[in-house]
Order: structure tokens, then C-alpha cells, then sequence
């Protein structure tokens, strides 16, 4: 009885230790304090003009040549645009989530033939977390009118006005523009 009782605790704290360490698997560590420092200025500006508002830091990634890359940084505002510019990973950075997208999944002239999408469940997920007034406002109660909305949308759900541009060189940060617009960036330029 007593050994039953030993090996039943046993087992449902090495269940649960499994569990717990599952949440953190999903995510990728970022290696370049560049980068990250720049995601974190970021976070911060967008935090100042949000209003209160829910936004989530997305990164678009580009490789340039061999040794040029570029990272275009805004702060989404709606998980609609998750239907036609899907993220490929996501990491923690100063304890927020940040999603990632690689512009070589991606055709950004004919947004309903990308090379990716994502599972509905994920895109459900995504807004629970940072837009639950959104999923229960909108998605719960006419789920089919909001996906059929999201994806005829044409306007990025981004929090306006102002997107970072970072360029660098072989891992090091050479170049950053702040792009004032009200406007998506130009995705397509190598300069």
C-alpha cells in the first residue's frame, strides 16, 4: 500500500514536471543582443503610444545576400493579419512574446498563395492569449463571418505610425531606420 502510494506520487510529479516543461519548448532563443536590444526598444515605444491597447511585436526577416540581413519590426494589433502573414517561430524577449516571420515563406503580392499557413488552432491560441477581448468579442460569436472577413481584409493590423528597420552585417547592427508611415513597409526592397 504504502509503496503503490510512494510510486503514484512518483509518477504524477514526473507528469507534471513533463508539462511544465513543456510550455518553453515552443520557443526559440534569440542569439544576437543587437537585435534583441533593438526588439526591446522597441516593445517600449510601441508600449508608449499603444494606449492601453494589446499589441504584439512581429519581425519580418530577410536575407539580403550572404551577409546582409534585414529585420522590419512592428507591433501587430490584431490577430486577423495571422490568416495572410503567418509567423514562423516566436521567442521570449524581456519576457514577451515576439513572432517571427521569414519573407522567403511568404508571397507578399498574392497573400492567398504563401507557402505557409497556420493551424486555426494556432491562430485561436495566438488570440487568447493577446487578444482575448477580440476572440470573445468577435471570433467566438460569428466564427465563420471572422475568418471570411480576416481573410478578404487587405489592411495589416498594425499599430501605426512608425516601424523599425534594422539592417546588419555579417550578426552586427550597421543600419537603423525609423519609418514613419501609415503605410506597410516595402518588403521587397534589398537596399
Amino acid at each position: 500500500m504504502i509503496r503503490s502510494t510512494i510510486l503514484s506520487f512518483a509518477l504524477i510529479f514526473l507528469v507534471s514536471c513533463n508539462f511544465v516543461g513543456r510550455q518553453n519548448d515552443e520557443y526559440l532563443d534569440l542569439n544576437n543582443k543587437d537585435l534583441e536590444r533593438e526588439i526591446v526598444n522597441y516593445y517600449n515605444f510601441c508600449d508608449s503610444i499603444s494606449k492601453n491597447d494589446q499589441f504584439v511585436v512581429h519581425v519580418t526577416c530577410m536575407d539580403i545576400n550572404d551577409s546582409i540581413s534585414k529585420y522590419v519590426l512592428e507591433g501587430l494589433v490584431s490577430a486577423e493579419v495571422l490568416y495572410w502573414f503567418p509567423y514562423h517561430f516566436k521567442c521570449k524577449v524581456d519576457s514577451h512574446d515576439t513572432y517571427f516571420t521569414m519573407k522567403s515563406g511568404l508571397v507578399l503580392n498574392n497573400k492567398r498563395n504563401n507557402l505557409f499557413t497556420l493551424k486555426q488552432s494556432a491562430i485561436e491560441q495566438f488570440m487568447k492569449i493577446h487578444f482575448p477581448d477580440e476572440y470573445a468579442n468577435n471570433y467566438k460569436k460569428n466564427k465563420e463571418e471572422y475568418i471570411r472577413l480576416a481573410k478578404k481584409n487587405e489592411i495589416l493590423g498594425v499599430l501605426q505610425p512608425r516601424f523599425y528597420c534594422l539592417t546588419f552585417k555579417n550578426g552586427k547592427l550597421i543600419k537603423k531606420d525609423i519609418i514613419q508611415t501609415t503605410k506597410v513597409p516595402d518588403y521587397s526592397s534589398t537596399e
